[in-house]
């Protein structure tokens, strides 16, 4: 009861404010803003103390609630006790909503001039996140009280996931504001203004959603077992492409400080970018992409509300920015191709066009379900579309720090100097890549670029850091996007791979290296293989795990890692089985074969249900024939819910066992195995890949090393912004 009265409370307050500060910007009437305020910390208040009373239920175990039920059990640690309040779209929505209330707050302090529009936007973007939790509660009760929970989802249990969204949702609040801005912006004809007020937030915005995205691939890496850290999944893409679209942003409000041109891009792109970030709300939480990915949400019966958020966004900031349009300054400057100004307009231009393909291929199963059957692109239409503009953005970025804005007047000495390291550094890097085996044109240019843009922006880095480090944010950042466009690359294109297949005690060689099986134990009913892996006279222990998640159970295998420097070494469980004793064959309906001097003929299926509920067993009648004596055998199979029993059938005079393996009833096929008498109980085999993949060290470098420049650049704009 008191979760929901602050979740309506939170909508009224919405409402209210938004009213007030539409009131004050279109009437003038400034006695109208110390209500919206009001109006602002109420709802803020309010959203607080619902957070507060749903991470209370969740600690407690209040199992009346459904939300709590289906994301919570009493054997749950702390810390995912308190990551289960962003586990479902209930707690995500409060989630965001909070957060972008404490911005809002911020706003109100800070802001003057923009605070109207600005906490317009704001507050109808509330309207819309309280909206869906007053249509879909977390506080939702059940008709009984269960006695324990439905357990966190297994994906979840890592402690990445306990940071992974909340910096996510900072990052979408955040982005919210260079939208308010720049509409405000359209609103009092303040077409430069608005980017300077717009650019600490939108760098503190991008900031945070590139840490999530970089979190998120380390997490798949590092949990799904698929041997990669980026696999174009469509929910990994949704948050990406808004990315892509901010980064093209801050680029061309950069220029528009400098040059005073871009403002009309720089509205488009304040307002795509989101748009694209509800468009992501929307195909992850609308069931779309529920046999396409597996970090999408199930319907609950908002994506009605949710398009209408996103129709909302669009629909306002393009009809306002198309009314403008004509009176946005559009001054053409005389640059030169190779000029500052051009190399950011390039970045702008490679940025859109890989942030289409990537919609585009995103936007697939929407797309291809308009005309028949949903489907989404093979991971390779990505890697190809991309891959130029990822080249020509190295080649870019390794330009942009040797040339100057004009006007700056050209140091010709120092430009040489600059050269000559840089081209010294990447031919040395090319050797060094053609002695490890790349040979590919493609990527030994993918190598030469990313390394000419490592060293000139290294350059300028170290003889910025002389004027302080509050000014090398941007250089920092473009360092740690060489060296992850180096990791990426050497770390799928060097990488080795092999199959080891053994039982328990039996050793095997892969790679250089010696694995010993030493069996299995189960924790938390999942399965964990015990690997001893050996190498010139080192040892580790490997933990590769399997077990079965979600709803709809299905099997996930857990890699273990090896890491050093100079690459990891990945393995990842693939398969267990039993190998059985025995002669295996398959037979048709009506179809004989001979086996331990017996002639088998497969007459019939043979199916009976059991009084136990859900009980069924299906054999195979069989005619079994030898020294013109005849007999009928069944084996069969019994299952109930996931369990199997194998029941064989005896041979005559005790010759063996009769087993049903596999039954095909669609084919009308059936797989028998004859064991022999006393023959040796099955034995389990482990199968693996271990995977060897060269410096995916110096990608973790890169990205702490470009969050490390945008959290330095986020410092310096906000240290601008509040004096």
């Amino acid at each position: 009861m008191l979760g929901n009265l602050a979740i309506y409370a939170a909508f009224i307050f919405s409402i209210l404010g938004a009213l007030f500060y539409l009131g004050s910007l279109i009437f003038n009437r400034k006695g109208f803003l110390p209500y919206a305020r009001y109006s602002h910390y109420i709802k803020t208040f309010s959203l607080f103390a619902a957070s507060i009373y749903l991470l209370y239920a969740l600690v407690t175990h209040k199992f009346q609630y459904y939300y709590v039920y289906a994301h919570t059990s009493t054997d749950l640690p702390l810390e995912y006790l308190i990551s289960a309040f962003w586990a479902g779209q209930e707690g995500t929505f409060l989630l965001w909503a909070l957060l972008a209330a404490f911005l809002g707050l911020a706003i109100i302090k800070w802001e003057d001039f923009y605070e109207e529009p600005v906490m317009i936007f704001l507050l109808a973007g509330q309207i819309f996140l309280v909206f869906f939790m007053v249509v879909y509660s977390p506080f939702r009760l059940m008709e009984g009280v269960p006695v324990e929970g439905f357990g966190l989802n297994p994906l979840l249990k890592d402690p990445w996931m306990v940071i992974h969204p909340p910096i996510i949702f900072v990052g979408y609040a955040a982005l919210l504001l260079p939208y308010a801005f720049a509409l405000g912006g359209l609103w009092k004809r303040d077409y430069q203004g608005w980017a300077a007020r717009a650019l600490p937030w939108t760098v503190f915005g991008w900031l945070f959603l590139g840490a999530g995205i970089i979190i998120g691939g380390y997490w798949a890496y590092k949990v799904l077992g698929w041997g990669g850290y980026w696999g174009w999944d469509p929910v990994e893409n949704a948050s990406l492409v808004p990315w892509l679209t901010c980064t093209a942003l801050l680029h061309g409000i950069i220029v528009q400080k400098a040059r005073g041109v871009n403002a009309r891009s720089n509205i488009f792109f304040a307002i795509i970018t989101y748009v694209l970030i509800i468009y992501a709300t929307f195909i992850t939480r609308s069931g779309i992409l529920s046999d396409f990915s597996v970090h999408s949400f199930t319907e609950i019966g908002l994506t009605p509300y949710i398009m209408a958020f996103m129709l909302f966004f669009l629909v306002v900031g393009m009809v306002l920015f198309l009314v403008r349009f004509r009176e946005i300054p559009a001054p053409s400057l005389d640059e030169e191709w190779y000029s500052k100004v051009s190399t950011f307009s390039y970045t702008v231009l490679l940025l859109s066009f890989s942030s289409i393909m990537i919609i585009l291929g995103t936007s697939s199963p929407i797309l291809t379900g308009i005309w028949g059957e949903p489907a989404t692109v093979d991971p390779s239409f990505y890697n190809v579309s991309n891959a130029p503009l990822v080249v020509l953005l190295a080649l870019v970025l390794a330009v942009c720090p040797l040339v100057k804005w004009k006007g700056e007047g050209p140091d010709n000495k120092e430009l040489v100097n600059n050269i000559k390291i840089t081209f010294a550094f990447a031919v040395t890097g090319l050797v060094i890549a053609l002695v490890m085996g790349v040979y590919s044109p493609l990527k030994l240019v993918f190598i030469g670029s990313s390394l000419l843009a490592l060293a000139s922006n290294g350059i300028l880095f170290i003889k910025t850091l002389r004027r302080g480090i509050k000014n090398t944010g941007g250089f920092l950042a473009h360092v740690g996007l060489a060296l992850m466009f180096i990791g990426i690359l050497t770390s799928s294109t060097l990488d080795s791979s092999e199959i080891v297949s053994f039982k328990k005690g039996e050793s095997s060689q892969a790679l250089g290296y010696t694995f010993t099986y030493e069996g299995t134990r189960e924790v938390d009913d999942r399965d964990i293989k015990e690997v001893l892996v050996e190498r010139e006279g080192q040892t580790d222990r490997a933990f590769p795990q399997m077990y079965y998640a979600g709803s709809e159970p299905r099997l996930m295998r857990e890699p273990y890692i090896i890491r050093s420097f100079t690459r990891d070494l990945y393995i990842s469980p693939l398969e267990e089985r039993e190998e059985k004793p025995g002669l295996t064959f398959t037979l048709s309906r009506g179809e004989r074969t001979r086996a331990r001097g017996f002639n088998i003929l497969f007459k019939d299926f043979y199916m009976e249900s059991h009084d136990e509920a859900g009980m069924i067993e299906v054999g195979a009648v069989l005619e079994v024939e030898r020294n013109q004596e005849k007999v009928e055998l069944v084996p069969s199979i019994k299952t109930r819910e996931e369990d199997r029993e194998f029941i064989p059938a005896q041979l005559p005079e005790d010759e063996g066992l009769v087993y049903l393996e596999i039954v095909d009833a669609d084919s009308e096929m059936v797989q028998l195995r004859v064991v022999e008498k006393d023959s040796p109980p099955p034995e389990e085999i482990f199968i693996m890949e271990v995977s060897s993949k060269p410096l995916v060290s110096v990608l973790y470098i890169g990205s702490l090393l470009l969050m490390g420049g945008a959290l330095i650049a986020t410092w310096k704009r906000f240290s601008i912004y509040l004096n």
